[in-house]
């Protein structure tokens, strides 16, 4: 490719219109009114009024990271400050990563226990000294909504007696108007979601006509997306469990707005909205892995939202909504519309993907990983993702998102889904008969297969079928149909406190702290390797873990196969 890395093929016009091909008019009418037209003009407020009177229940509220009342740790990296000096503050912080950059000005500390309110005081005076509009970053869309909210909601909970400083609620009504005129209709899923929410807490906080303007914007765009972005099974169409949570919170606040205050929304609506968002609750405990956390399918990380019982008891609040609790049962998973299938017994667990790697239109959060798995045996992850180290354009971004990273088969050391430059997609893999068989007799299949591999010489086809035994089995049979001579790889990538030690020649002992929790016994015919990869369980964060790798190079068909099975 000319020396471009694979990670960033901006030589290759044929994968820009495999790229945008993919999107709605709309965006593009909206991405060549959003880069070639003029930006709106801003429009500075000056004497506003809001409704200090807003009632509300309570909100879920954010994760904790730091201590200290001088420090600010997004991502696992942490910056120190004066707090005596706050009027100095880099706000533009050009030498952090572009996302530690929009967390600085997402404003989530204003409800971290560690700052005083004098502390939050002046970030916010700060702020509206140092971060002129239209400047990027702080005032991107999706950061301008997210501090709206984290604004009201702060001004909302402050002790003080004193008013709401004039000037903030000149500064975040100029904001709310800025972000009415520049709606992410070009991006869509995520971030139109937290426009229209921003829009419903500015157009209920502030008094008078275009309050009221904004407050119409939101719930339409609110109830719009909801309908869009949530399948009948419940999950986000983006396909992450993180970003399942993220737009979760978005819509449980809503519904805590639809229940205490008087919005535009029929009766009807509001019902849906309240059905639609159990849902999502309940997809949410049902995907959750033997450890009660998240799977970390597609861009998803630990310690961006907040605990599954959190979620749960904001729920019970707003909708006396029960939790599962994980039961000797064995609980079979099935998702058509996300494509997820698998089962939960305990601290047992097992997932497997096959489902669109996303929106066809916004597959910016998906990687290259169609019938990948995540295990779980006794609340110890085994077989896990890679994760999500970065967002930001580099290798390991790459490596993330690439099928090897994953837990499924690579041919000819392609990658399934084309993915590339940090958002980007180009082909991608969809599934193909996916299948779920009832519990029978203790015994639950799966069948699936995708078209990744189709454009290659031969035709190769990806099949995969699991046969998991309630008594702690787990058989992998890949078949791959086709013609002609390729490379396979089957990638098993280990947590990182699992050891692997070679019992026989396609036998492994799985080790946990010396423990063997069980075996890993590959089928004849392939190569075995032991590798060293990095397990990204957060942002920033990455630990060394263990990948076992099964190769053949053979002509079609060919069947690779293992089985783990769980220790006595």
């Amino acid at each position: 490719m000319n020396g471009v890395p694979p990670y960033s093929l901006k030589r290759n016009p044929g994968l820009y219109f495999r790229t945008v091909r993919h999107l709605k008019l709309s965006q593009i009418y909206w991405l060549v009114v959003r880069r070639l037209l003029p930006s709106p003009k801003f429009v500075a407020a000056e004497g506003v009024s809001a409704e200090f009177e807003l009632s509300h229940g309570k909100w879920l509220g954010v994760p904790q990271p730091v201590d200290k009342p001088d420090e600010f740790r997004f991502l696992n990296e942490s910056k120190s400050f004066d707090p005596d000096d706050i009027g100095a503050l880099d706000w533009v912080a050009a030498d952090e990563k572009k996302l530690w950059r929009y967390n600085l000005h997402y404003f989530d500390y204003l409800h971290w226990d560690a700052f005083p309110d004098s502390t939050k005081d002046a970030l916010i005076d700060s702020w509206i000294d140092a971060c002129p509009p239209k400047q990027p970053i702080s005032w991107d869309p999706y950061t301008t909504s997210l501090r709206l909210v984290n604004w009201i909601k702060y001004f909302l909970a402050r002790d003080s007696k004193e008013p709401v400083p004039q000037h903030w609620l000149d500064s975040l009504f100029s904001q709310a108007t800025w972000l009415s005129q520049t709606m992410e209709y070009q991006i869509l899923a995520n971030h139109l979601v937290k426009n229209g929410k921003a829009m419903v807490f500015a157009g209920l906080f502030f008094k008078g006509s275009a309050a009221a303007d904004f407050l119409q914007l939101g719930c339409r765009v609110m109830l719009d997306q909801l309908r869009e972005q949530f399948l009948d099974d419940g999950a986000h169409f983006e396909r992450s469990p993180m970003y399942h949570l993220i737009v979760l919170e978005d819509y449980l606040d809503f519904i805590n707005l639809l229940q205490h205050q008087h919005l535009p929304v029929s009766e009807a609506d509001a019902r849906d909205a309240e059905k639609r968002v159990a849902g999502a609750l309940q997809y949410m405990f049902d995907t959750s892995a033997g450890d009660d956390r998240i799977a970390l399918f597609n861009d998803s990380a630990f310690g961006i939202a907040p605990g599954l019982q959190q979620f749960a008891d904001y729920g019970k609040t707003l909708f006396d909504y029960v939790s599962p609790c994980a039961t000797g049962q064995a609980n079979r998973v099935y998702k058509p519309e996300a494509g997820y299938f698998g089962y939960r017994k305990g601290g047992d667990s097992f997932l497997i993907d096959c489902g669109p790697v996303g929106p066809d239109y916004q597959p910016g959060h998906a990687h290259s990983d169609t019938l990948s798995y995540e295990l779980c045996i006794g609340g110890q992850r085994l077989v896990v993702d890679t994760g999500t180290y970065t967002y930001e354009l580099c290798e390991r971004r790459y490596e993330n998102r690439q099928t090897a990273a994953h837990n499924t088969v690579r041919i000819d050391k392609e990658e399934q889904t084309e993915v590339w430059d940090s958002w980007r997609v180009g082909r991608r893999a969809y599934p193909q008969d996916a299948r779920l068989s009832d519990w029978e007799n203790g015994t639950l299949c799966f069948s699936g297969a995708h078209d990744g591999y189709l454009r290659l010489p031969g035709a190769p086809l990806h099949k995969r079928e699991v046969i998991v035994a309630e008594s702690g089995s787990w058989q992998i049979v890949d078949s791959i149909t086709g013609q002609g001579c390729h490379e396979l790889e089957s990638y098993i990538h280990l947590h990182p406190d699992v050891t692997p030690e070679k019992t026989g020649e396609l036998e492994f002992e799985l080790r946990v702290d010396g423990s063997t929790i069980a075996s890993l016994t590959i089928e004849e015919g392939s190569d075995v390797f032991i590798e060293e990869s990095f397990w990204c369980p957060e942002f920033g964060v990455k630990h060394g873990n263990k990948v076992v790798v099964l190769r053949q190079t053979k002509d079609l068909p060919a069947r690779m196969a293992y089985t783990i099975s769980k220790s006595a």
